[in-house]
């Protein structure tokens, strides 16, 4: 059969697992999130979370693996991202005031 063997350009990569997590003491709007290389879940926005969201994948290539998007309400409560990837935490961050917006990327 004509072409090549092989299981693609992404997964035959070496595979890294990513956790994802955004968590506050007041509930989180929204939540946006990219593993551009995850063949499961590469993108998403999720609402209605709660004070807790989290998500866990497999990831392959090099870094940078994911980025989270998420923002405060009006009470300025923080909102905080960690990044995890392979157990080792590589990125930390919560907004700041009111309606602060921040972005996390590991």
């Amino acid at each position: 059969m004509p072409g090549l063997t092989g299981k693609g350009g992404s997964a035959s990569l070496p595979k890294i697992r990513v956790r994802l997590e955004v968590f506050s003491k007041s509930p989180i709007g929204i939540v946006g999130y990219q593993v551009p290389t995850s063949l499961t879940d590469p993108s998403g926005t999720v609402k209605g979370v709660g004070t807790r969201w989290s998500l866990t994948t497999i990831a392959y290539g090099n870094p940078d693996y994911a980025r989270l998007f998420f923002g405060a309400g009006p009470s300025g409560t923080p909102v905080t991202c960690v990044i995890t990837i392979n157990g080792k935490v590589t990125e930390r961050r919560s907004t700041e005031g009111p309606y602060g917006q921040t972005m996390c990327q590991g």
